[in-house]
């Protein structure tokens, strides 16, 4: 019982450090597997997935309705959302450790790698005094599905979106953005600015920061008109609590 005990309590400390991982090492020694989970699971990132087991769709060969069955691919489907508040500092380290990691610039000259630092260092001098940055990633397992997302998000502007998305900040106020980028081409995320009350966290580690948004709602008028958006028109909502965002003795977000 006494081994059981204190392997339950080993395994209970190994998976408490890993969770804090950001607070236990520098940025520069994550591992990928690391970075990824700060981006898409922890106390600045959530992840929402959206799925209907049944979907229809005109088979646009013959005119007919196709099912699952029918030999017209995956019909399952699925779309991801992912929320990062971009401007926390441990996510953007997260962000430039995997550009790293991906450009192998641990295994460049220490020529290379001290240019490459200075750009990292420059990104993350980055001030956000008076904002806060929320990234939103989105994919979907079905093209079609993928590509009309893409052409909605990046149609958008501050204007048309900021009637529909809010950031209920732990003061308690319910902020509108106050910019908005769509992305281009391949990408498949958005990002919005919304205002920050510098002091509202330190005061209020309690109180939740909540996000919303609309899923897309499909355009009848494109080409791309006869699949079925999962969920169109729900209301995504993301909860982040600030108790859970200290690094040191203050919350970052």
């Amino acid at each position: 019982m006494r081994k059981l005990v204190l392997l339950v309590l080993l395994v209970g400390a190994a998976i408490a450090a890993d969770k804090a991982f950001w607070t236990q090492k520098p940025y520069a020694k994550w591992s990928q597997r690391e970075c990824e989970k700060l981006l898409s699971d922890s106390p600045w990132a959530k992840s929402m997935t959206l799925r209907r087991p049944a979907m229809r769709e005109i088979n646009r060969g013959f005119g007919q309705t196709a099912s699952g069955d029918s030999g017209t691919g995956e019909r399952d489907p699925e779309i991801v959302y992912t929320v990062q508040i971009r401007s926390a500092r441990p996510l953007r380290e997260a962000y430039i450790r995997m550009k790293g990691i991906q450009g192998h610039v641990d295994a460049m000259s220490d020529d290379a790698k001290t240019r490459v630092q200075q750009r990292f260092d420059e990104y993350l001098a980055q001030p956000f005094d008076d904002k806060i940055v929320v990234l939103v990633q989105y994919k979907s397992n079905l093209p079609e599905v993928d590509t009309m997302l893409a052409n909605y998000w990046q149609g958008q502007t501050v204007g048309t979106l900021k009637n529909s998305v809010y950031l209920s900040g732990p003061d308690g106020d319910h902020m509108e953005p106050t910019a908005y980028v769509g992305g281009s081409g391949a990408d498949r995320e958005f990002q919005f600015v919304f205002p920050r009350n510098p002091a509202a966290a330190q005061a209020n580690p309690e109180k939740a920061i909540e996000f919303e948004f609309l899923n897309m709602v499909p355009n009848r008028t494109a080409g791309l008109t006869t699949v079925t958006i999962v969920n169109a028109g729900a209301r995504m909502h993301f909860t982040f609590q600030p108790k859970d965002m200290k690094v040191g003795d203050r919350i970052v977000y």
